[in-house]
Formats: structure tokens, sequence, C-alpha cells
């Protein structure tokens, strides 16, 4: 099966996005293709 791509931008604080990656990377695993 394909993985879902998703990326995370946050213009205001680029820290939001890294814990966004690291946090979803956590609870799915390798369902998804995380930038």
């Amino acid at each position: 099966m394909k993985k879902k791509r998703v990326l995370f931008l946050c213009s205001g604080n680029s820290t939001r996005s890294q814990m966004a990656e690291g946090l979803l990377t956590h609870l799915v695993g390798d369902k998804f293709e995380v930038f």
C-alpha cells in the first residue's frame, strides 16, 4: 500500500513543525511519509 504524504509548515515557529512531525511519526509509525 502506498504511504500518504503529510507536510507540516509553520511560518511562525519552526519548532512546531518538527514537533508535529515527531508526534505523527510516533503515533502512526510507517503508515505516513512525514515531512
